[in-house]
């Protein structure tokens, strides 16, 4: 990283600070992988690393990257995106399933719904939405629960845990890998 800065003694002239190493924003990479850096003052070699950096950058061409997406599908329907089904507190008894319509950007919310006293197994259910014909157009599943052709996710570890779509409009049929346990639900918003 290359750093241009007004000296801080009020004189207007520039520092020109180079920094080299790879610590990440976080406490894992100073901490744990002990990862270093060093920045040093000099015109010099801020001017000799811009030189190499835009020599590299000129000769570089477009790169293009394989995407590999294993049994991913994106959803072409409604889909469920958030199951809270073990709430706990002042919140037992308001277990929720959220829907996502990836084929509708912008959708305005519609307001809650305190529902018709929804009850969900927490050691193992099934959430199905059906379409207006009543043909299932997607499940999620949990714990020792079972539907047909899907993989059921093992469940949450905790009360006021939720079950997330992540990401919103993966649909693979295997619940454990469509979805992700979420330690703080957000209803009404997307991952």
């Amino acid at each position: 990283m290359l750093v241009r800065l007004h000296n801080a003694d009020g004189s207007g002239k520039l520092a020109y600070y180079s920094h080299l190493g790879s610590i990440n924003s976080s406490k894992v990479s100073s901490k744990v992988n002990r990862e270093m850096a060093v920045q040093v003052e000099s015109p010099e070699l801020y001017a000799e690393l811009v030189r190499v950096f835009e020599a590299d950058w000129n000769l570089a061409g477009l790169t293009f990257l394989p995407l590999v997406m294993r049994n991913y599908r994106t959803a072409n329907t409604v889909v469920i995106s958030e199951v809270l089904y073990d709430p706990s507190g002042p919140e037992v008894g308001k277990e929720w399933v959220e829907l996502y319509n990836p084929t509708v950007p912008n959708m305005i919310p519609a307001g809650t719904w305190d529902g018709f006293g929804l009850v969900l197994g927490n050691s193992g259910d099934v959430v199905i939405l059906r379409d207006a014909a009543g043909k299932p157009v997607d499940a999620v599943v949990w714990g020792n629960s079972r539907y047909p052709a899907m993989l059921p996710h093992p469940g949450v570890s905790g009360g006021d845990h939720s079950l997330e779509r992540f990401p919103a409009d993966r649909d693979g049929d295997d619940c454990a890998a469509d979805f992700r346990e979420q330690y703080l639900p957000t209803p009404g918003s997307l991952p």
